[in-house]
């Protein structure tokens, strides 16, 4: 967009409560028939969708002005709600979903409040480029305090209007990382009624042996996945692109699946899922998915020990309870895991690690970023037991970190050890994803470790691993 201010009317769509509102933008561009005031929504009860939520109380937003240069957007509004004159004044800038192509087709305003009426509170300005009918709006998001009642006004504007918006938004997005810019649009999505309280980043620990699957966590369990239904649904939403809804009783899928607010999983055996979910201003939930394969392996020749995690799936879905229905928000994005440590071992006897290898195809959250694992062991005296794989690790000194794909080389055997560590043998080996982070389909992350058998009498072992997950969208 161009730096000289830009003003210009734009055609409204009426709703249910009445706002004028005039934006000014070259004459070309104005709509003949646009009205001397613009009609909004009233929505009641907050835990409602809009579809489902209408109030008999009437808003206006008359003679208001909003002024867009640049990017940069002013709005002094006017406001009547039923026999009450308000008033707001707010600025701030247009920021993009995501950054590149995907993230033009939704628009938020990062506004701060100047001044206003102690009765009304700014929720929400989302630009939207295909909101109803086909066509791009402007919608604001007004609350009542004293009745909690929220107003919301849409103005219809051009294509080529929001795309000049869709520009300008990208180049605020430039002084923003991926990440910074994700938890900005989270938090401007989610518009909270009463307080915006911040993000959880859930830690979840596991320990698996051959008989047992113990883990403990701080997340919501909901009911079963199937696996097979939820990539259905996937792939249909997919096909059906980002401005279509589907009916979610066409797939056999659990309700709490798309209306569990906060962190949520699924684990049946060595498949898990994980989930965040929130509600956005119109009571519809935002939900990130992304389901986890778990795989361990041993072998005989040489013995050697493997764990791996692999990100199958993600998605990200918008869910209206009002509708039942269900739409793409993004693709291949839902839950990003970070802060992940694997540990292999409880070995016992005579039985030690020889070497440890970590490996993986992870995501650096910046190009600096090393592509590297931190190095953990157990150093143990002989004849000392350990009770978990995460007993008595310490960084390796020689090596606290080594890049994905190579192999550190201990002594070969428990005697060897013996003699190289004062007494000391490797029971357990761990190794973490430092600042890398497994978020897209096809991520992995492993570690290998092989076994000395000294006297062949075979042996026992255990994994665990550690990891917090948090939205990835």
């Amino acid at each position: 967009m161009k730096n000289s201010l830009i003003t210009l009317k734009l055609s409204v769509v009426l709703l249910a409560a009445v706002l004028t509102l005039g934006i000014f933008i070259p004459t070309s561009f104005v709509h003949a028939d646009a009205p001397d005031y613009i009609e909004g929504d009233v929505m009641g009860e907050k835990d409602k969708s809009i579809k489902d939520s209408k109030s008999k109380s009437k808003a206006k937003f008359k003679k208001s002005e909003i002024s867009i240069d640049n990017g940069e957007i002013t709005i002094d509004g006017k406001v009547k709600y039923n026999n009450e004159k308000l008033n707001i004044s707010l600025d701030g800038k247009i920021l993009p979903i995501e950054k590149g192509e995907e993230g033009d087709r939704v628009l938020f305003g990062d506004l701060t409040v100047n001044s206003g009426s102690e009765n009304l509170k700014f929720l929400q300005l989302k630009v939207d480029k295909y909101y109803k009918n086909n066509k791009a709006s402007i919608n604001i998001l007004l609350e009542h305090k004293n009745t909690n009642e929220v107003l919301v006004f849409q103005i219809e504007i051009k294509e080529d209007i929001f795309d000049n918006l869709s520009q300008a938004a990208q180049t605020n997005a430039d002084s923003l990382s991926k990440e910074q810019l994700s938890q900005k649009i989270i938090e401007l999505d989610r518009a909270q009624r009463n307080k915006r309280s911040s993000l959880p980043e859930l830690e979840d620990t596991f320990e698996d042996s051959a008989s047992s699957d113990e883990f403990t966590t701080m997340d919501t369990d909901i009911s079963y996945v199937s696996r097979s239904e939820l990539r259905r649904l996937i792939s249909d939403l997919e096909s059906a692109g980002y401005y279509t809804w589907l009916d979610y009783s066409n797939y056999s899928l659990p309700q709490d699946l798309v209306s569990t607010e906060g962190n949520f999983k699924n684990v049946s055996g060595n498949n898990r899922l994980y989930g965040n979910g929130y509600k956005d201003a119109y009571g519809a939930y935002l939900v990130g998915i992304s389901t986890v394969d778990v795989n361990s392996y041993s072998y005989t020749s040489p013995k050697r020990v493997v764990l791996q995690h692999t990100l199958r799936d993600a998605v990200t879905v918008k869910y209206d309870p009002g509708t039942n229905k269900v739409k793409l928000y993004k693709k291949q994005r839902g839950i990003k895991f970070d802060d992940i440590d694997i540990a292999l071992g409880k070995l016992d006897d005579d039985n030690v690690f020889t070497n440890h290898n970590p490996n993986g195809q992870l995501n650096k959250p910046t190009s600096s970023t090393p592509y590297a694992a931190k190095m953990l062991l157990s150093l143990v005296p002989y004849g000392g037991t350990v009770s978990s794989v995460w007993d008595y690790l310490q960084s390796l000194e020689s090596k606290p970190t080594m890049s994905l794909g190579q192999t550190y080389y201990y002594a070969s055997d428990i005697e060897e050890q013996k003699t190289e560590n004062d007494g000391d043998v490797i029971r357990n080996i761990s190794s973490g994803s430092n600042d890398l982070y497994m978020g897209i389909p096809g991520d992995y992350f492993n570690l290998k470790g092989e076994v000395s058998d000294y006297y062949s009498n075979g042996y026992t072992w255990s994994w665990g691993w550690n990891f917090t997950y948090k939205p990835n969208f």
